[in-house]
């Protein structure tokens, strides 16, 4: 059982965490959600978003996340730290999931942007939650590392230099949670929300390994793709989104073609599928 592997935990997380912990840890964390809910009227939507919100309690929480996400059931977490102490060891540690091919998936990463998916009458895209939040983040960084320039080449050279860089705010990682976040969403609305069963089906059938291909095929082809990680988030983003200097205005059409082809070329890239970016005016 998973509480035996835990028992090492230090060894789990530093080595990190393959695709079969992953599952059993999850199957854990579902067993507590149902014994939680036991003798009540919930659907599996709230068995599978609970599973997720304390997968992500100890990172992603506060007032963005309770907007995004939902609120924490702070007696549910309270019950797992009771009932499974090991379990929720390794929910307060940064878990690395490696794949079949060896790639990192922040895990905890990854449940927070399924929950927030997830969440119903959501007041804010689902995408925010994943790709088009991080890549706002991202964006916010590199105008502050630029002076917020508006240099189209520099940026560009300034975001692939950054982009993926474990330490930037938008690492391999988190690109690669984003993108399977996006997969198994679809997945689990066919499923009925199971989310160890979602987790197993991606991993343990290597469907992972075609992770930007699946991601591509559901947003209509490669230009529609191209377009829709072009095209990014809404501009009112920017106005909820303040950790870096200068964040908080919106960037401009310069600023946003350059860091955003700058995704859609890593994006493509990993199907084989470049692409050149074209410059952008600056509509300010």
């Amino acid at each position: 059982e998973i509480s035996e592997c835990l028992v090492g935990s230090e060894m789990c997380i530093r080595d990190r965490c393959d695709m079969y912990t992953i599952v059993n840890l999850l199957k854990k964390v579902e067993s507590i959600v149902k014994d939680y809910y036991s003798g009540t009227l919930v659907n599996n939507r709230t068995l599978g978003k609970a599973t997720l919100t304390l997968c992500r309690c100890y990172e992603y929480h506060g007032t963005k996340w309770n907007i995004a996400a939902g609120l924490i059931d702070q007696n549910l977490v309270r019950v797992m730290e009771t009932k499974d102490p090991y379990t929720a060891n390794i929910l307060k540690q940064h878990v690395v999931l490696t794949d079949s091919k060896n790639n990192s998936i922040d895990f905890r990463h990854l449940c927070a942007t399924l929950d927030g998916y997830l969440k119903e009458d959501s007041p804010i895209p689902k995408e925010w939650n994943g790709w088009q939040g991080d890549l706002t983040t991202f964006t916010n960084e590199i105008l502050a590392k630029t002076n917020n320039s508006n240099d189209f080449d520099y940026l560009i050279s300034v975001s692939k230099d950054w982009l993926g860089n474990p330490n930037s705010s938008f690492p391999k990682e988190d690109i690669n949670s984003d993108i399977d976040a996006e997969n198994i969403y679809r997945d689990l609305l066919k499923n009925s929300f199971n989310i160890s069963e979602a987790f197993r089906n991606y991993y343990y059938n290597n469907r992972n390994s075609s992770r930007f291909s699946i991601f591509i095929t559901a947003l209509g082809g490669r230009d529609e793709a191209f377009q829709t990680l072009m095209e990014g988030p809404s501009d009112l983003i920017y106005l909820g989104i303040g950790d870096y200097p200068g964040a908080g205005k919106i960037p401009t059409s310069i600023q946003k073609g350059a860091i955003y082809g700058t995704l859609a070329d890593f994006v493509l890239a990993r199907i084989c599928l470049l692409y050149t970016s074209p410059s952008p005016r600056d509509t300010r």
